[in-house]
């Protein structure tokens, strides 16, 4: 045990007071604030601006490319210089800054180089203060402060929604993202940072377990041990086939994410509204992310999975049949456990079907697939089908998709199953 924890002091908590954890939460709050103005009604904004559907599906595709290409350079360019603050920092402000660009907008070209070089600052963040907190409050006490993020994220949507529909207009959205990117720098301010001490402990522990790792294994990480845990997963076929009907589940939720908006106002609903469904949304997740532990020690990720796909699959179809506003309300309640259960049993079932010595590469790749091609696919593909089928289109594919991942885990559960009973 020693082994494994003690070349890595940055893992340790540290003592933190009632203060450090306020402005910790404090600065989620504000953080996730910024998302909450933008995230939801960006697409609203793209077609403000005169974007077609099969438009808005290709930039709302960038994001997650730019996050699948850069998100490990930030990371590894802050485990090297420790320059979490001014990175983050940098990032608050400049995403806001340069999405003022978007007024120009002189071309499509220009929209998507100004959503890229958005996108670049915005995947800093998350990977970074995620890491920089759970060092300093421990995985246990992590939580307690995410929360606060929720929180911000909910009430930010809610405001944004009653701004936009009744006051300013999406139109503008860059503003209000800006004031927002400050009043999460004015918090980044009061964010506690470990001491120059402790980073100086860090970064020798860090460059002794390089030299004892570099003695001690036979060949560099570079040249044998990551190629070889890819080879085994590309031949590990219960892997690849877990990992394909992931997707497809995947796909049909970023549709919904990055659709929702524009099927609200398609069909017709009360923009005032929109932020408050949202919010539903955000909060109906922190009760099932605090059980959803439990219930896959009991249950097993795959039932767990199948659970949360199948409700998935219940919100995609009733959203096909246009419902009134009233069963929007509901729906959205039920995002918590159809959202926690795939994300947290997804997590599981790639671990459970991996090999013990190449998880985290399993993770890798699990999370490059899950969270990086899903998002791509899923952008360009509700966007076009947005503008040949219109709003329930979206939702018909996105049904069809969510039910073949659901059948293929099915049947793979029954076989595997089966040939369990047949060895024992």
């Amino acid at each position: 045990m020693s082994t494994a924890t003690g070349p890595h002091p940055v893992e340790e908590p540290r003592l933190l007071t009632k203060g450090h954890y306020a402005r910790m939460m404090a600065f989620y709050g504000l953080f996730y604030t910024t998302i909450g103005v933008f995230a939801p009604y960006f697409n609203l904004y793209l077609q403000h601006v005169g974007l077609t559907s099969a438009e808005i599906g290709l930039v709302l595709s960038v994001p997650p490319l730019m996050a699948l290409l850069f998100q490990p350079l930030w990371g590894l360019i802050n485990d090297r210089f420790s320059i979490q603050r001014q990175t983050v920092g940098t990032a608050i402000l400049a995403a806001p800054l340069i999405s003022l660009l978007l007024f120009l907008r002189p071309s499509f070209l220009w929209l998507i180089g100004t959503v890229a070089c958005l996108a670049l600052f915005q995947t800093a963040v998350t990977p970074v203060m995620d890491s920089l907190t759970i060092q300093q409050t421990g995985v246990r006490n992590y939580g307690k402060v995410r929360m606060f993020g929720s929180l911000g994220w909910a009430l930010a949507s809610v405001t944004a929604s009653l701004i936009y529909s009744r006051h300013a207009g999406i139109g503008r959205l860059p503003e209000l993202y800006l004031l927002a990117g400050v009043m999460a720098f004015l918090g980044l301010m009061g964010y506690p940072l470990p001491g120059r001490k402790r980073i100086a402990e860090t970064l020798r522990g860090r460059a002794k377990s390089t030299r004892q790792q570099s003695t001690d294994a036979p060949r560099p990480w570079w040249k044998r041990a990551r190629f070889t845990e890819i080879q085994r997963l590309v031949r590990n076929r219960p892997f690849l086939l877990v990992l394909s009907f992931i997707f497809l589940v995947s796909t049909s939720q970023i549709m919904n994410s990055n659709f929702y908006s524009l099927y609200y106002r398609d069909m017709g609903h009360p923009m005032s509204l929109l932020g408050v469904i949202y919010a539903l949304g955000a909060l109906s997740e922190l009760p099932f992310f605090y059980v959803v532990g439990g219930i896959l020690e009991r249950f097993g990720p795959r039932k767990v999975f199948v659970v949360g796909g199948s409700v998935f699959c219940f919100r995609w179809i009733v959203l096909a049949l246009g419902p009134p506003t009233w069963t929007l309300f509901l729906l959205q309640m039920l995002h918590g456990i159809s959202f926690s259960f795939t994300f947290a049993a997804g997590v599981a079932l790639a671990a459970e079907v991996s090999h013990v010595d190449n998880r985290a590469t399993a993770q890798s790749v699990y999370s490059a697939v899950n969270m990086g091609l899903a998002a791509i696919t899923g952008s360009i593909l509700g966007g076009l089908v947005l503008g040949d089928m219109g709003p329930k289109g979206v939702y018909e594919l996105a049904s069809i998709l969510c039910f073949a991942g659901l059948v293929s885990i099915v049947i793979l559960m029954m076989r595997s199953g089966s040939t369990q009973k047949g060895t024992s």
